[in-house]
């Protein structure tokens, strides 16, 4: 007799199936790190090209030089890296006497033109160094400093020179700056009224004259008795001055190693009289604690010790 057959098993229900996590749309960082990973992959791929192609013909590698520069530079200012704005202002740290406190549209122009940059080129290409250069060699700057403003700004930060003095050489009268170069874009009466200049420009001759003017101007400061009559200043050998005043005048100071000294004297011996009293004179304060005195029309030579400085003028002496 065969053996009774087994129920048969139910079979199990199937389970449902388990539903997919849901999908969260890219971040903009995730796309944007994608693209350029892409686009740094393609520039790869292209300047290999290009360097396979310079070799299979023969030719230099400088010779696309240029042309790889050109590429990376157009890439980045694809990627949002393009100069948009260019901005041109008084250097801040400068600010004060005898600096301005904006550029002239004149002198904005021309800082423009020395950069030599494109709006729309690539900021990398804006090479702080480089452009700090070109703009410090316009001979109205003293300083400059070019910033990069990412992603797409370049800030240039300009100090003028000040103008120290007028220099003559035969008719002509050039402002000069502290160094004694020349301020081309100046005339001497637009110098005298630039904002924050102090004081006069003081007119000076001879060689050498321009480059030292500023020192002689810096210790006229503490001398207003001279400085109020001062019409010209002479250069002597490239190593002293003489002060032309009013009156007619002549101070001979000594080398500039003692030119306070001189300018001391000096005014201790013009406290002794009036100022028409000693007209037409040549005082010569060369030797040191010695002055000597001649008077320029009877053409007469007279020589003394020096008298001391004193608060108030002292009538029992002569001039």
């Amino acid at each position: 007799m065969p053996p009774p057959k087994s129920a048969p098993r139910p079979r199990k229900a199937p389970s449902a199936p388990t539903p997919a996590p849901a999908q969260l749309p890219p971040r903009r960082e995730d796309v944007f790190g994608r693209k350029l990973a892409s686009g740094a992959m393609g520039l790869v791929v292209l300047t290999g090209l290009m360097f396979s192609a310079a070799a299979w013909l023969g030719g230099s590698l400088r010779h696309i030089g240029g042309t790889v520069e050109t590429q990376v530079n157009a890439f980045t200012a694809s990627l949002g890296f393009a100069t948009k704005r260019i901005q041109i202002v008084a250097d801040p740290r400068f600010a004060g006497p005898g600096y301005a406190i904006a550029l002239t549209p004149t002198r904005e122009a021309a800082v423009r033109a020395a950069l030599l940059l494109e709006e729309g080129e690539s900021l990398f290409a804006a090479d702080p160094a480089r452009l700090q250069r070109q703009v410090q060699a316009l001979d109205f700057v003293e300083t400059a400093r070019v910033l990069r403003l990412w992603p797409d700004t370049v800030m240039v930060l300009v100090a003028e020179v000040r103008p120290a003095a007028l220099a003559r050489v035969g008719d002509t009268i050039a402002v000069v700056s502290a160094n004694g170069t020349p301020v081309s874009d100046l005339t001497p009466e637009a110098a005298h009224s630039l904002p924050g200049q102090r004081g006069r420009l003081y007119e000076v001759r001879g060689e050498g004259a321009a480059a030292a003017a500023q020192v002689l101007t810096v210790a006229l400061e503490d001398f207003p008795e001279i400085a109020s009559r001062l019409t010209r200043a002479e250069r002597v050998g490239n190593r002293r001055w003489d002060l032309v005043l009013t009156r007619d005048v002549r101070l001979s100071l000594p080398e500039d190693k003692a030119l306070e000294d001189g300018l001391a004297a000096a005014r201790a011996l013009m406290r002794l009289s009036t100022e028409a009293e000693h007209a037409h004179r040549r005082i010569d304060l060369r030797v040191q604690g010695r002055a000597f005195i001649r008077d320029t029309t009877p053409n007469r030579l007279a020589g003394g010790p020096l008298p001391a400085p004193a608060s108030r003028p002292d009538t029992s002496q002569g001039a």
